[in-house]
């Protein structure tokens, strides 16, 4: 793509690092994997049991062990392998917070709240302080707060942590996308706001006009629109989002 010196640079460059900036709030995504537990695991005596809860000691003793026992010894080190095998240690199997008081306050629970907690302050705090100041705090708040929570062998400081890794991320995308929008000029504002959301937009605009006229086809507006070109069924799709977004709520029940 061919870029004019001058401000059209400046303005894409600016949203390009904004985007940038957007990756640290990945976190709300990957944050559901803090609560990962497999479903079955075994203890030190070779016990393997299926998990009642997110607790490994949460499971009924008498149950007979998921494992025979009298099978051979390799095929029974491979079923206990195999029951006790770990995709990934989340910090629910390291921290068993599952087995305190804490069962109905997960980790990722403790984060969004502290993106709740940010985004009733930080708004206010960005007009009386300024955008940049608090977007910058906002970011180093948070990556620090991110590393320190996987250093820190504690449950109170992981808790603690992530709880301002939320408020990092709620600065990011609140203030963030002020501050953002803010530095690129007016004449492309517009644009340029929109492109990081164009694509998602697009494709769900599409594959709603699409699925709505296939699982009505009785109606006439979805036969209408099965008489148009692919091309301006994509065209249509990309005009009417909201129209869209309607029907498959209306269609998928």
């Amino acid at each position: 793509m061919n870029i004019s010196p001058g401000q059209w640079r400046l303005d894409v460059l600016i949203m390009m690092l904004y985007q940038m900036a957007l990756f640290f709030s990945a976190q709300l995504v990957f944050v559901i994997f803090l609560e990962y537990m497999p479903k079955t695991y075994c203890n030190t005596d070779k016990h393997c049991f299926k998990l009642e809860s997110k607790c490994l000691e949460d499971y009924d003793r008498n149950s007979p062990n998921l494992c025979y026992v009298n099978s051979t010894k390799k095929e029974f080190d491979e079923c206990v392998e195999d029951k006790k095998y770990l995709y990934f240690k989340s910090a629910q199997f390291d921290y068993q917070q599952d087995c305190t008081g804490l069962t109905h306050y997960s980790a990722s629970t403790n984060m969004y709240m502290g993106v709740l907690f940010a985004n009733l302050i930080l708004g206010i705090l960005a007009d009386k302080f300024g955008r940049r100041p608090i977007y910058f705090a906002s970011i180093a708040i948070g990556v620090i707060s991110l590393i320190l929570s996987a250093a820190i062998p504690s449950l109170t400081a992981f808790y603690i942590l992530r709880f301002t890794t939320g408020v990092g991320v709620a600065g990011s995308q609140i203030v963030g996308w002020s501050y953002g929008s803010e530095m690129i000029s007016a004449k492309r504002r517009f644009q340029l706001r929109t492109f990081s959301n164009w694509l998602h937009s697009y494709s769900t605009a599409s594959n709603g006009y699409k699925n709505y006229a296939q699982g009505d086809a009785d109606n006439q507006s979805a036969r209408n629109l099965l008489r148009l070109s692919p091309k301006r069924r994509r065209r249509a799709a990309f005009l009417s989002p909201e129209r869209i977004t309607n029907n498959v709520s209306v269609s998928t029940k």
